[in-house]
């Protein structure tokens, strides 16, 4: 059995909304904590990255698009993303 190490993860945001079905909000997040071993690898890295996002939300009568492009500020684990963009719907039901 493997002991998990703990991460953390905080998030800040700033929405504004322009008009009753629609939403801009700007993110900043920051998550920190240490890698998990696995066998045979043992290392005690920890895990630090920064990173910022702007979001639009719009609310449709079938449910809520949004559109989100973001990129990595900081990080010392070897993943960084210079860019993302996402497009979702989530439908509640």
């Amino acid at each position: 059995m493997r002991n998990q190490e703990t991460s953390y993860a905080a998030q800040v945001a700033v929405p504004y909304e322009m008009a009753a079905a629609l939403t801009l909000s700007a993110s900043y997040f920051y998550t920190w904590g240490r890698e998990t071993p696995i066998d045979p690898v043992h290392r005690t890295m920890q895990i630090r990255s920064k990173g910022m996002c702007f979001r639009r939300f719009a609310a449709l009568p079938a449910g809520r698009l949004m559109f989100q492009y973001g990129s990595g500020i900081e990080s010392n684990t070897g993943l960084f993303e210079e860019r993302r963009f996402n497009i979702r719907f989530v439908q509640v039901y």
